[in-house]
């Protein structure tokens, strides 16, 4: 099956090489990204838009670190939008989410490695309510509230936000701040994830985060330099629920960097970009994993030739957990539970590939493959051991429909 699975993408990464003139995303997890602008050309207009993800994920893991799985199955947004204005719009509609081969689907927790013990569970659609109202200034600040705009769209550090999460998380709802000139970039937003009722049996839970970029010069430069600030915390508590041990934790992981990118504007080859970043963790408050602090250094490079991306990364970490990162960065193991690792490294290459074919109607491919070193590790029960390297797969195949059809427009 693996074998079959390398050959059908190695089949497609054949065919991204030759076909097409649309650059992949500038960030990891782009092709997952929505237009955050304000069109102009839609004020007085009911439209409906038809938001849809099909998708098909492959995890071969040969690590301590995590098992490996599958995800088939898709998720549809259907949203009616109006704009009364050409500084706000408003829209309203319903988040659907469905694996193939089971019906059943709790109702949290659909980003946490750690064990959660709320919720319970629904039949044959996993159902969240959108609702998000926008509004602009014209200075470049936008206020958005309700269903803001989450996950590829903060433009987060893999090490910090795995780019499946487009493909399993909630809409985040909320609030959130947007800002962007000719020097800044920057995203400040609260996501409120668990909401609590006097006595219920599981913790209230919102994550704060800042997504910022400083820019030296202007992006259209030939050679663009900038440094990337990122903060994430998310805290668990409540004063009403039943909880009495370790009822307050708050973790926080974190990011800056130096990076640059050269626009190449040759007929095949786009641009290549190199970026080095320190990562931190602390664990402000409670038990809930082994490390209070801990670091990471993560390098990493893109080349971009037509539509295709092509990735190469290095990741070193010294006690260093991400809340919502990939496990292979990271010093813990999701699949023995209390395992650890002394200073591991992984390396990892691979290659994005997106396109639209028609208007509303793309294609993504991503291949990885990741290379992590020996180091030693120490069971939950205080054993020391020798950990051997090993070789880690991960290749999925989405396509995003995102057309949208003119109701009625106010004369």
């Amino acid at each position: 099956m693996k074998r079959l699975l390398l050959g059908v993408y190695a089949l497609v990464f054949s065919v991204s090489l030759w076909g097409g003139d649309q650059l992949a995303s500038s960030e990891c997890g782009g092709f997952f990204r929505s237009d955050e602008s304000l069109d102009s050309s839609q004020v007085g207009e009911l439209r409906l838009n038809v938001g849809g993800l099909l998708f098909f994920r492959d995890n071969e893991f040969s690590t301590s670190v995590m098992d490996g799985y599958t995800l088939p199955g898709f998720k549809l947004c259907p949203t009616v939008s109006y704009m009364p204005s050409r500084n706000v719009k408003a829209e309203l509609g319903v988040s659907l989410t469905r694996f193939w081969g089971t019906d059943r689907y709790p109702n949290m927790a659909y980003r946490d490695i750690a064990s959660w013990t709320g919720g319970e569970r629904s039949d044959g659609f996993h159902v969240v309510p959108f609702f998000r109202v926008q509004m602009a200034t014209d200075f470049g600040l936008q206020v958005v509230l309700g269903s803001i705009y989450g996950g590829a769209n903060h433009r987060l550090l893999m090490p910090l936000y795995e780019p499946e999460l487009n493909l399993t998380a909630d809409p985040e709802t909320g609030a959130q701040v947007l800002y962007s000139n000719r020097w800044l970039d920057a995203d400040m937003w609260v996501n409120w994830e668990s909401f609590i009722y006097r006595g219920d049996t599981h913790q209230e839970e919102f994550v704060f985060g800042i997504s910022s970029r400083i820019k030296y010069n202007s992006e259209r430069s030939r050679l663009h330099f900038y440094t990337p600030v990122q903060l994430l915390a998310q805290h668990r508590g409540g004063e009403i629920d039943t909880i009495t041990s370790h009822s307050v934790q708050t973790l926080m992981n974190g990011a800056v960097g130096f990076g640059a990118r050269w626009s190449i504007n040759h007929r095949r080859v786009k641009s290549a970009s190199l970026e080095l970043d320190y990562l931190g963790y602390y664990q402000q408050a409670g038990e809930l994993w082994a490390f209070d602090n801990g670091n990471a250094l993560y390098l990493h490079g893109n080349l971009d030739v037509w539509n295709t991306r092509f990735k190469l990364g290095y990741f070193y970490g010294d006690k260093f957990i991400s809340m919502f990162g990939y496990p292979l960065f990271g010093c813990v193991s999701t699949k023995n539970p209390g395992m650890t690792y002394d200073k591991p490294s992984t390396v990892y290459v691979g290659f994005e590939y997106a396109k639209e074919f028609a208007p509303g109607f793309s294609l993504g491919v991503n291949v990885d493959i990741y290379e992590r070193s020996s180091c030693y590790g120490t069971t939950g029960e205080g054993v020391r051991e020798k950990m051997k390297g090993s070789t880690s797969f991960a290749a999925g195949l989405c396509m995003k429909i995102n057309p949208s059809f003119l109701l009625y427009k106010k004369k």
